[in-house]
């Protein structure tokens, strides 16, 4: 698996196109505070779209029904093998993270061919 951080300017446009993903996507969603993983909050329920509002600094991740809303958030890092999104990983703060792993792998070649070079 490979991991690219995005550009923050590509944020909005990246997460506006993951949440295209069928509505039959399902992914769980891990938090993490210092040094201790958490046991994943929401275990492989319904993904319902994820989004970056540039002009108020707001990440929103929507997974079974929840809204996680993440106030500016620092960094936003997909990890991929081959053509599929495993996880996003976002670093809300230098101490807190949330790692969205979707179930299964989102196939998004389009996606992943059109913001980052072609890979060997």
């Amino acid at each position: 698996m490979q991991s690219l951080h995005l550009k923050k300017a590509d944020w909005k446009n990246v997460l506006d196109h993951i949440s295209r993903a069928p509505k039959t996507q399902r992914a769980s969603l891990q938090i993490t505070i210092g040094d201790v993983d958490s046991q994943p909050t929401n275990e492989s329920l319904v993904f319902e779209g994820m989004t970056f509002d540039p002009t108020i600094e707001v990440l929103v991740v929507r997974v079974g029904g929840v809204a996680h809303i993440i106030h500016g958030p620092l960094d936003v890092e997909i990890t991929y093998s081959a053509n599929d999104i495993r996880r996003l990983n976002i670093h809300a703060t230098p101490n807190v993270r949330y790692m969205a792993t979707f179930l299964p792998p989102l196939h998004l070649p389009e996606l992943l061919f059109s913001y980052f070079p072609v890979r060997s």
